[in-house]
């Protein structure tokens, strides 16, 4: 591990820690909130281009999707697709309708290249080498999906303003949590098309919490023109947060407690039982071979399962084995809450919770479906910590914290080398 990639987890786990100081309100906090968000930025600025960012930086710059390769006749820094890769239109390809059109805007009218050094994952220096970098676009689409995701949580919290943006340093609050959540850093800095699709799912759903049903579906809508997936899950998570409200307008959230889970909670978890079911069917009887919308696009996920080894990888059972810890854990830290705001968006997580774990059947698809987790996530850690009850910041603090030193989080900014070293 580099010099370079060390000073990167730095400032990854040091915004992090500073988390600490807000679960417990000590003096300074606020200013600890404002090194946390100053380190994330710097973070996303410096961080080398891992995984898929390599290949949008292409598509950015060409209007093409690499396939096949690049080369570099001319030393480091020339860059060449192979022609295969180079036929038909720029900024067509398979990629969907909106982001093309997205990525063709940033191709037109923002700079192109480099727009400042970024550490390199192998040499630990800040010499570019490879394909060539469309800093400007990367970083044009983490402020958007940044906007949408603050968007979304100011229309959860018109239910009950005072939860979120009473102090002065609630919003600067909100703003660490999502810079240093699981779905922002793989989302902003690795799935492009599933961050922005997903940003615009995390509006719909609080539309739906605001009984605005016809904003809502049109929004759901809307965030299919980034990511194919994203209203089908999307669709999930909006019936999640109705049940929600059915639980809360039932007065079923007056109380919750760790290891009690309400019938609505049950409900998601046969639910979740019952599409890991209907999946395995599809698989047994081949009907993904069939010119069924959607179905057919399970067949790669199902057939890849664990065909490829890689190190960074964790298998499917590590993954439910740490998430269903870490959930089992901070759900003992809150115990017994009877605030109702903070009770929805506990039950919220809880059921998104219950409702991915059957799906770990297949490793591939429960590796995608996690974004429903992962959103439901963020909105508890933010209430959590916005909460006066300290066992609830407490929990809130304790995830965040964990998820800073997540393998597949470090994996995306410094790249996986550090546990090739090993």
């Amino acid at each position: 591990m580099t010099a370079a990639s060390i000073f990167l987890l730095i400032l990854w786990f040091g915004a992090h820690g500073f988390i600490i100081a807000v679960a417990f309100r000590l003096p300074g906090y606020r200013i600890g909130l404002v090194a946390s968000a100053f380190m994330l930025a710097m973070l996303f600025l410096l961080k080398p281009y891992t995984y898929d960012l390599k290949k949008y930086s292409i598509y950015f710059d060409t209007g093409f999707i690499e396939t096949q390769g690049w080369k570099s006749p001319d030393g480091d820094i020339d860059f060449q697709l192979y022609q295969k890769d180079t036929t038909g239109d720029p900024f067509m390809g398979a990629y969907e309708y909106g982001f093309r059109k997205l990525a063709h805007l940033t191709h037109e009218l923002l700079p192109s290249g480099a727009l400042m050094p970024r550490i390199d994952p192998d040499y630990g220096d800040l010499k570019q080498r490879g394909p060539p970098r469309s800093d400007a676009a990367i970083i044009f689409i983490a402020i958007v999906g940044f906007g949408l995701l603050l968007s979304g949580v100011g229309l959860f919290s018109q239910r009950q303003p005072s939860a979120v943006v009473a102090e002065n340093a609630r919003w600067l609050l909100v703003s660490v949590v999502i810079l240093g959540s699981i779905f922002f850093v793989l989302g902003s800095q690795n799935t492009l098309r599933q961050f922005l699709g997903f940003s615009l799912v995390l509006n719909a759903m609080a539309l739906a919490s605001l009984r605005k049903y016809v904003l809502m579906l049109a929004i759901l809508i809307a965030s299919g023109l980034f990511h194919r997936w994203a209203p089908i899950l999307g669709s999930i998570l909006v019936g999640i947060v109705l049940v929600s409200e059915m639980a809360l307008a039932k007065g079923s959230l007056r109380e919750v407690r760790a290891f009690r889970p309400s019938h609505f909670e049950m409900l998601m978890f046969a639910f979740g039982c019952f599409l890991a079911i209907g999946i395995k069917l599809i698989a047994v009887f081949g009907l993904f071979n069939l010119d069924i919308p959607f179905v057919g696009e399970l067949k790669p996920y199902l057939i890849k399962e664990e065909d490829h080894f890689a190190l960074e990888r964790l298998t499917v059972l590590k993954k439910a084995v740490l998430l269903g810890l870490l959930f089992l854990v901070s759900e003992v830290i809150v115990g017994k809450t009877n605030d109702l705001e903070f009770n929805k968006f506990r039950t919220l997580r809880r059921m998104s919770f219950l409702f991915i774990i059957p799906l770990a059947l297949y490793s591939e698809v429960f590796s995608r479906v996690l974004v429903i987790f992962w959103l439901s996530e963020l909105l508890f850690i933010i209430w959590a910590l916005s909460s006066n009850q300290l066992r609830s910041r407490l929990a809130g603090a304790a995830v965040f914290c964990a998820y800073g030193i997540a393998p597949n989080a470090i994996n995306v900014i410094i790249g996986p080398n550090w546990l090739y070293g090993f």
